[in-house]
This record gives C-alpha cells, structure tokens and sequence, in this order.
C-alpha cells in the first residue's frame, strides 16, 4: 500500500484537505447532474396530471364515445389495377 495507515492516506501530507473535498464536489455534482433530469420529470409529471384533472373538472365528458355504426364505417377498397392504357401513336411525320 502507498500509504501507511488510514490516517496518512486521508491527510496525505498537509495534501488531504484539498484533494477530497475535490472528490466530494466532484461527487456532489455528479450527483446533482443524475438527479436533476429524475426530478424535473417527476415535477413535469406532476403537472402534467395536474392540468388533467383541471380539464376534466371544466369540462366533464359526455359519456362513453359512441360507437360508428356499420353505415359510416369506410370501406376499403383494394389497391387499383393498373388498366391497360393505348400508347400514344408516334408523330409520324415525313420529313
């Protein structure tokens, strides 16, 4: 080991003081970095259900949707066939 006891490695010759509290805030914003993210999504999420619920107490909603009846259902129609098209004569002209 480099150094010879735990105490010598944390004081690290008059050094220690410096080199962690580097470490410390070096990690103390590191970890502000992965936390922030996580925290404004929570606090979007919050708002987000927030402004929810708000909608729906303005505007309560009628019921169930109605289901489409099999009239105004679309119906689907294959794709269209190519129809054989005459090709255009060529301009014959004499020259």
């Amino acid at each position: 080991m480099y150094f010879d006891s735990v105490h010598a490695a944390l004081s690290m010759n008059g050094h220690g003081v410096f080199v962690w509290s580097a470490y410390g805030i070096t990690l103390l914003v590191l970890a502000q970095l992965l936390l922030w993210p996580w925290s404004r999504r929570r606090r979007l999420l919050r708002e987000l259900r927030g402004e929810q619920r708000r909608r729906a107490r303005r505007s309560p909603s009628p019921g169930p949707p109605a289901s489409p009846g099999p009239a105004a259902s679309p119906t689907v129609s294959p794709m269209p066939t190519a129809s054989p098209v005459p090709a255009a004569a060529p301009d014959t002209e004499a020259s």
